[in-house]
């Protein structure tokens, strides 16, 4: 897990005794004592399968304090790059030890001097595509990752932010990349909420049973790094609805020749895959949605009138008009099987 403790200890006190007082204060640096931490840990009780992300994690205290107690899937994110160094090395363990860097389209060319940079590693390109008003990325994989963000300077404008990811020890090989590369593809497309920026399918390379495994852990770690800095490429809608359909019930609406079904989750209404779509859409429907409906038609993912995957909506009206071709209230026509409206069930749960 890298250094024992009280050489953990006195290696964290060297690194916090070398920066300047007014740095400190200036950035809101405050470093918590190591057996503080410990205690903190053990009386907040975390169950032992939890996920542990520290926002502000300096050089890895309460990451260090976690992974004592035996938990595994510990992380941690600082705008204090030295100090993230200083985490990685002592904290962390594995062959592939995942890292990961956010960073603006704007200050790519001010981070082309971190070293760590120029390391083999996967990257993700977000943006917006306007044509069918979804979030964007591009999935790439690069031997120098700095170099080949550069090169997205000029070559693509649809992006305003990158978030790469690197092994601790570079130890990263070009089949290593691929692997990744065509994975995190495959699972953003199966997903569904962003438009994949990428022309091609990425090559899948041939790795070792065991470099799978270890491949396979870096790809869950770069996942909840991915949704932690903003972005849920990585986890689809049904997967969301199984986790919330236990307390959150299916709401349904006539549509087309059938019925539509939404479910409520904490990222907003999610019109179903299977749900009928109308085939006329009237005068009155809002401009908007009648744009949504012909990209869908035109893109696939409505085909004979039906929804061929799961689709987000900020309001349940929204879904509905969408689904019915009319304007509609969606919190009084969404109803369960039993009858219960959306705002009966909004209001009372």
């Amino acid at each position: 897990m890298g250094l024992a403790q009280n050489a953990y200890i006195e290696a964290s006190n060297v690194y916090e005794t070398s920066l300047e007082e007014n740095y400190k204060k200036n950035n809101g640096i405050f470093y918590t004592d190591v057996s503080l931490a410990e205690k903190m840990i053990s009386e907040l009780k975390i169950p032992e399968n939890s996920i542990i992300l520290d926002p502000c994690c300096g050089a890895g205290v309460f990451l260090y304090a976690a992974k004592k107690r035996g938990y595994d899937s510990v992380f941690g994110a600082d705008q204090d790059a030295d100090a993230i160094k200083f985490c990685i090395e002592n904290t962390q363990g594995g062959t592939f030890a995942t890292i990961a860097y956010k960073i603006p389209r704007n200050m790519i060319k001010e981070s082309e001097n971190r070293e760590e940079l120029s390391s083999p590693g996967i990257y993700f390109l977000f943006g917006r595509d306007d044509e069918n008003d979804k979030p964007l990325v591009y999935i790439g994989e690069a031997e120098n990752i700095i170099a080949r963000l550069k090169q997205h300077l000029d070559k693509k404008d649809n992006w305003n932010e990158a978030i790469t990811f690197i092994s601790k020890d570079s130890n990263l090989n070009k089949a290593h990349i691929k692997y990744l590369e065509n994975r995190f593809y495959t699972i953003a497309k199966m997903c569904g909420r962003y438009s994949i920026d990428n022309s091609n399918i990425p090559t899948k390379s041939t790795v070792s049973e065991a470099e799978v495994a270890e491949l396979e852990e870096f790809i869950y770690n770069a996942k909840i790094l991915v949704n932690a800095l903003g972005h849920k490429t990585f986890e689809s809608y049904s997967e969301k609805q199984t986790n919330e359909k236990e307390n959150n019930p299916i709401f349904y609406i006539s549509a087309g020749n059938g019925k539509a079904s939404m479910i409520a989750t904490s990222d907003g209404y999610v019109l179903q895959k299977g749900s009928c779509i109308h085939i006329t859409s009237a005068e009155s429907l809002n401009n908007g949605i009648k744009k949504k409906v012909e990209q869908s038609r035109n893109n696939g993912e409505i085909k004979d009138n039906i929804l061929q995957e799961d689709k987000l909506f900020s309001s349940s009206s929204s879904a509905a008009a969408f689904a019915t071709g009319y304007r509609i209230s969606g919190p009084q026509q969404w109803k369960t099987i039993d009858g219960t409206t959306l705002k009966s069930y909004e209001t009372n749960k």
